[in-house]
């Protein structure tokens, strides 16, 4: 996922686990040291279903862009 350097002061990663109740593993992260650029995350994200699709589309909403494992069984 990558979240736009305009969102670096909003609690993204948090407010998936504390609206939604998600179980957030984050795998990998990169982001720059002054927060002048995206950040950059690999997460596993865990939920019911339709939880988890009300959270991916309120990160559409703040302009993240969302990549999927094709290979995950419940299709996110």
């Amino acid at each position: 996922m990558r979240i736009p350097k305009a969102r670096h002061s909003d609690p993204v990663i948090s407010n998936l686990i504390n609206r939604y109740g998600l179980k957030v593993t984050i795998l990998g992260a990169f982001l720059g040291a002054n927060g002048q650029e995206d950040g950059w995350f690999d997460l596993a994200i865990s939920g019911q279903a339709a939880t988890v699709h009300e959270a991916l589309l309120d990160l559409v909403e703040i302009d993240a862009d969302l990549w999927f494992n094709t290979e995950a069984s419940d299709g996110y």
